[in-house]
This record gives C-alpha cells, structure tokens and sequence, in this order.
C-alpha cells in the first residue's frame, strides 16, 4: 500500500497523544492490498484534518478518523475517560462524516466525478460498545474497535455498504492528485465508463458559455438546466453536493 508521507512523523512518534494514529498508520503501511493512504489529509480552507483518506483498490474509499483511549456516549454528549476526569468531546462520528463530505467535493471540484466516501471511525483502545454501536448504525458511519484486523474491517464494511464502482488504479492515481495537487492526473480515470450516465458527459462548469450553448444543443437537450448556464454566467461555483457516501 502506498502511504504518504512514507513515514510516521518523528516529532510524533513519542506523542501518547498520536499513539493511536501511529498504530493505524502501521497497520496501514504494512498492508500489502494495492491501494493510497494519505495520511492527515484536510480540504482546502477547513479547519479539520482528517486522520487518514484511504483508496482500497477494488473495494472502497474511506474518509478515516482514529481515536484512542475510552469513549462514551451519554445523551448525545461524547466524552474521553482519563485517569482523573471525564473530557466533553465533539461527536467522532460527526467528524468522519464532516471528512467524507469534503473529501468526496474536494474530488469532484477537480474532476467532476462522484466517488462514494465511506466515513470510518476506529477506536483502537475498546470493545465493542454496544450504545455507541446502536447510535452508528442510525447514520452511515461505520465504527471499527481496535485496529489488529484494520484491512478486513474495511472491507467489510464495503460489502456492507454495497459499492457499485469500487475504485480502479487509474481512478486512485486521477483522485489522489486531485486531492493533493487540486488538478486531474488523468481525466480518462474518470471515463463515461466509470460513470452513471448523468456523469458521463462534462459538466457544464468546465465549458465556456459559447461550447456548453453548442453542447446543450446538440447533445443534451433532455438534461438542459438553466442553472448551469447561470452559472456560467454568474461565475459561481456549483451547489454543494449532497454526500451520497457518508
């Protein structure tokens, strides 16, 4: 598996702190699946890094936080058990949810292809928990307890999910860049043949006015929305996109 950076951060290694980022990312790095892992990956003008963004070759991609240590839910309040006090914590779930969704736009900006995120957290330090297990299954994030068997768990929440276009090598190499650079490696990763056909064609945002005027008209008349060509006009950027994958 292709991880990057090809090293767990030095000034961290000896963080109790960053113990449970440096597990995952072990278990990461020694997993022989073919496949890219980027390590604290964040969106472009938001606050929050996601601990790992994951591309599983034909399987998945997960949106991944990690969290070490004892969790509760209480009441729809989280909170981290130490040694001498109970911390109010923000929802984990919620993180790896908030990660999938700029993850998944982040992709689509730069290539104009959906990819299906899917949002994982991993607590390291538990069992399973049965209360913080039931409020999981009412969303569409999936927890993971410990990270020994990280790459099975994975794909079994894939299979779950139910993944109709698990990514290629050509989408993971196109998305990675995406992601990173902000430009599209190989716009051919994502063909029509990845897509749905609503996909396929290019959207109207990366045409001029003058080509999508003659493209609507040649080609898509049944899809025609004024919208687009607003947009155009306007020169905004496209409405958020709902997160199918989280």
């Amino acid at each position: 598996m292709n991880i990057s950076p090809k090293q767990f951060p030095q000034d961290r290694r000896d963080d109790p702190k960053r113990g449970a980022e440096a597990k995952v990312f072990a278990t990461l790095e020694e997993c022989q699946r073919a496949g890219y892992v980027i390590y604290e990956w964040g969106a472009p003008e938001r606050p929050h890094r996601t601990d790992f963004a994951v591309w599983l070759e034909g399987v998945a991609r997960f949106a991944i936080e990690v969290k070490g240590g004892q969790y509760s839910l209480d009441d729809d309040q989280w909170h981290l058990h130490t040694q001498d006090e109970r911390q109010a914590k923000s929802s984990p779930l919620r993180q790896a949810d908030d990660a999938a969704i700029d993850l998944r736009n982040e992709i689509y900006r730069n290539t104009g292809y959906k990819a299906f995120i899917i949002p994982v957290v991993v607590f390291t330090d538990m069992d399973p928990d049965p209360v913080i297990e039931e409020y999981a299954q009412r969303t569409n994030v999936k927890v993971i307890w410990g990270a020994e068997h990280l790459l099975t768990d994975l794909e079994t929440a894939a299979r779950r999910v139910g993944i109709d276009r698990p990514p290629s090598a050509k989408h993971i190499r196109n998305e990675v860049q995406a992601v990173t650079v902000g430009a599209s490696a190989d716009e051919s990763a994502c063909s029509d043949e990845s897509r749905s056909d609503a996909e396929a064609a290019p959207t109207f945002e990366q045409l001029d006015l003058s080509a999508a005027t003659i493209y609507i008209t040649i080609h898509h008349l049944e899809q025609f929305n004024p919208q687009h060509v607003e947009r155009l006009i306007v020169q905004q950027p496209p409405d958020p996109m709902p997160n199918c994958g989280s």
